[in-house]
């Protein structure tokens, strides 16, 4: 199956936004985290929480360059 070039344009459009997505929530996690460690916050869920939000956006962007690469 051989993908159209709109749906080749779409993947990429879809992975830039993940990547800015994963971006903001890699500096979300890090300055809660050093928040946590110099102990201005005791929420430790939150922490489990946006490493878990980093982890679920690489996955779709890895899901979308599978796909992309099947297509092609």
């Amino acid at each position: 199956m051989v993908a159209k070039t709109s749906d080749k344009i779409d993947h990429q459009k879809e992975i830039v936004k993940l990547e800015k997505k994963l971006k903001k929530a890699r500096i979300r996690l890090s300055k809660y985290r050093q928040s946590v460690l110099m102990g201005k916050e005791k929420n430790f869920a939150k922490v489990r929480f946006l490493r878990k939000e980093v982890a679920r956006i690489l996955t779709k962007i890895g899901q979308i360059r599978l796909l992309k690469e099947k297509g092609s």
